[in-house]
């Protein structure tokens, strides 16, 4: 069994999400605590890490692990090149592995689109993926909250048409609403993990919940993806 800890929207060290009184630090270390005592040895990171010098204290932590990545809109793929080989000479991070009996893609949409490249490589993999697992930092089905209307994927329509003209079911696994939400159309089941920072509980106006914060864990188990919400609460 492949058992994965998906942990987003750290945003370790930034001052804006530190006046509302959290601690980032703690919610970080409370979760990397809690991964290493339920033995997962793989972290995906979800994007929206923190500040630049965040990064050292983020990958120094999760040493001792195996590391993926995908990046947020916070995120600046320069910022990463002395932590995440992956990201040298590249200007967004996209690839592809293989986890679990799935196949996995992990797209970049930090400039708020995934990009003609992008899209152009994703309808290639979905032609020939088995059991595909999307890694993306935005949501990509509209689930009708205030995140939704104010920092949405600018082009998520021309996504959704992508992965629904392929005929597969997908995963599609991923952050940046800081609260866990699941929402299933006839191709694409949307897993949003909630934010290790703080939450933004759903409604069509901004609220923020510093009381709880969370992480996801994914394993596959006979080559089937089980996914399963771990919550913290102050």
């Amino acid at each position: 069994m492949d058992r994965i800890a998906f942990i987003t929207d750290l945003h370790l060290l930034e001052k804006n999400v530190e006046k509302k009184g959290v601690d980032t630090l703690q919610n970080w270390k409370a979760v990397l605590n809690d991964v290493k005592a339920k033995n997962i040895g793989k972290i995906i990171f979800g994007g929206d890490l923190g500040e630049k010098e965040a990064l050292e204290v983020i990958f120094d932590d999760a040493r001792d692990f195996e590391v993926e990545l995908i990046l947020g809109n916070h995120d600046r793929i320069k910022n990463f090149r002395k932590y995440y080989p992956k990201t040298e000479f590249k200007e967004e991070l996209f690839y592809t592995l293989k986890i679990g009996g799935s196949d996995c893609v992990f797209l970049d949409t930090s400039s708020y689109r995934l990009n003609r490249e992008q899209q152009e490589n994703l309808k290639k993999w979905l032609e020939s993926a088995v059991s595909p697992v999307i890694f993306i930092h935005h949501p990509v089905l509209d689930i009708g909250t205030w995140m939704d209307r104010e920092h949405p994927l600018k082009n998520r329509k021309d996504v959704e048409e992508i992965i629904d003209s392929a005929g597969k079911k997908v995963h599609l696994i991923c952050g940046h609403y800081h609260q866990y939400h699941e929402k299933s159309s006839e191709f694409i089941s949307q897993i949003i993990a909630p934010a290790v920072s703080y939450q933004i509980p759903y409604g069509k106006n901004y609220q923020a919940d510093t009381s709880s914060f969370g992480y996801l864990m994914l394993d596959w188990d006979d080559g089937i993806l089980n996914y399963k919400k771990v919550d913290f609460n102050k």
